[in-house]
């Protein structure tokens, strides 16, 4: 039984690396950090441009639909992620020893809007804050020399 159940975990968080690195989410991702400071439509477009989100003549209608959009599946996948690690179903350690410096950028890049949300719902994305403090403490206990700052330093994936 124990056996089975770890491999039940196992076979979870391969699930959960299949999520994060399809190519749509490993870009809703970048999507949001590389914008996570444009303040100006004109920035935006050439962030997205840049990174070949559409043709530049296309661009501009699609703008705030592929930034909200790709905050929206960031924000969903570390909730999901979140609620699975909560409930012991993928191995915590495991995960967060892979995606600590993802999470922790993914949060900081969203920090604004997630706070915003909270007032209305407390417990709005209550299991991201959760993996965020985990790869927090992570980050402490094994790379306690590297500073959140540092962490732009690092590609996000």
């Amino acid at each position: 039984m124990r056996l089975q159940k770890e491999k039940n975990k196992r076979e979870a968080l391969i699930e959960v690396f299949k999520l994060l690195n399809d190519n749509a989410h490993r870009n809703a991702r970048r999507r949001v950090h590389r914008l996570r400071n444009a303040s100006s439509i004109e920035q935006k477009r050439e962030i997205l441009y840049d990174m070949n989100a559409c043709r530049k003549d296309d661009l501009d209608p699609k703008i705030e639909a592929i930034h909200t959009e790709s905050k929206e599946i960031v924000k969903a996948d570390f909730e999901q992620i979140g609620a699975l690690v909560k409930q012991q179903l993928v191995p915590q350690d495991d995960f967060i020893e892979i995606y600590w410096h993802t999470i922790i950028l993914s949060w900081n890049d969203l920090d604004g809007e997630i706070k915003k949300m909270k007032v209305a719902n407390p417990s709005y994305m209550r299991n991201f804050g959760d993996l965020k403090i985990k790869a927090d403490e992570y980050r402490e206990k094994n790379h306690n020399n590297l500073k959140e700052d540092d962490l732009n330093k690092f590609d996000i994936s």
